[in-house]
């Protein structure tokens, strides 16, 4: 399990941290590995990180307004091997052959994009 806890900034006085999926997708592209770019499409890797978004909407953590996802405001539990396992299966029933390992490795790949907006906070360590 890991936390999500969102980092006041200069820009945004709400506490609340947007994320967007095409700049996540375009950060998890260009840093997965190799063999990764070779295997899945920049498509596949977009509707692989939009399937995160069916958990965390399932329970209550994202609110879906087009590419604007704000963050709930306190930290929250989330079950990575469910979510993990719904992106598998669901890619996968999709037509994108992802195993459980891969979908890991885009997840902390994922980990750069939020780093790099400010969005883990002092809890970065438990996030993984």
């Amino acid at each position: 399990m890991f936390y999500i806890i969102p980092e006041e900034t200069e820009d945004n006085d709400d506490d609340t941290f947007y994320y967007d999926l095409d700049t996540a997708a375009d950060t998890v592209w260009m840093n997965i590995p190799q063999y990764m770019r070779e295997k899945f499409s920049y498509e596949q890797i977009y509707f692989i990180l939009e399937t995160e978004f069916d958990y965390l909407d399932s329970i209550g953590i994202m609110l879906d307004e087009g590419q604007k996802m704000p963050f709930c405001d306190y930290p929250r539990d989330i079950d990575q091997p469910k979510m993990e396992k719904l992106m598998v299966d669901t890619a996968n029933k999709n037509g994108i052959l992802v195993n459980q390992d891969e979908v890991k490795d885009i997840l902390e790949t994922e980990l750069i994009y939020y780093e790099v907006n400010g969005a883990l906070g002092d809890a970065g360590e438990y996030l993984n």
